[in-house]
């Protein structure tokens, strides 16, 4: 198949791949709510406003929205720091925690489901996957593990 061709089916299966359940459950853990709700699991003594913001990617603004929503939904306490009360700690709820569990076992379902589908060849779709963010990422990224 020539280049043209080859590129114009790519972009067809990505966006086909993109728009399934599995990649949009998988891409709402890098954005909005969900992110922030992973962070926090994955940052639990350290997570400030402002590193969330930066670990985003987003205005403080947009962070302060996405924050207080998640607060009057139970599922963040901010809190004052006691050593320095000029710097707001954000932490989870239990019901933020239990959210967090829910969203990686349904990623991770989703998972299984994605590579039952695949049968022999999953190890083939991984290998390649990892080929092409390789290839792909931006100079001076380091490799995701």
């Amino acid at each position: 198949m020539e280049h043209n061709k080859l590129a114009s089916a790519f972009l067809s299966s990505m966006d086909a791949l993109f728009n399934s359940d599995v990649v949009s459950n998988l891409h709402s853990l890098s954005q909005g709510e969900s992110f922030i709700l992973n962070y926090l699991q994955q940052h639990p003594e350290s997570a400030t406003p402002g590193s969330i913001s930066g670990a985003m990617k987003t205005s403080t603004a947009r962070t302060a929205a996405a924050l207080k929503t998640l607060e009057a939904k139970g599922c963040i306490l901010r809190t004052i720091d006691k050593n320095d009360r000029r710097r707001v700690l954000v932490e989870l709820t239990a019901f933020g925690a239990k959210k967090v569990e829910e969203l990686r076992k349904s990623l991770y379902d989703g998972a299984v489901y994605a590579i039952n589908a695949l049968g022999d060849d999953a190890e083939e779709f991984i290998r390649m996957i990892e080929k092409l963010a390789d290839s792909t990422a931006a100079p001076g990224e380091e490799k995701q593990e």
